[in-house]
């Protein structure tokens, strides 16, 4: 894996939805073959809280359009 621009725009998006879905990150990894860094990173350069970041009670996080 060697970057972010490495991977198609269909797995960003698959990462980003189970990353925001809370699917466990081993499991992203595996299912994508990408780093166990990688959904994070990716998250990080789309402008997204960390997965442990508050987010206000209700209401679910959401990829960018």
């Amino acid at each position: 894996m060697s970057g972010v621009s490495s991977v198609s725009i269909e797995v960003r998006r698959a990462v980003m939805a189970d990353y925001l879905a809370d699917v466990p990150i081993n499991t992203i990894a595996a299912r994508y073959n990408v780093s166990k860094s990688y959904p994070a990173t990716l998250a990080k350069k789309m402008g997204l809280p960390a997965r442990g970041a508050k987010h206000p009670p209700g209401k679910p996080r959401k990829a960018p359009a």
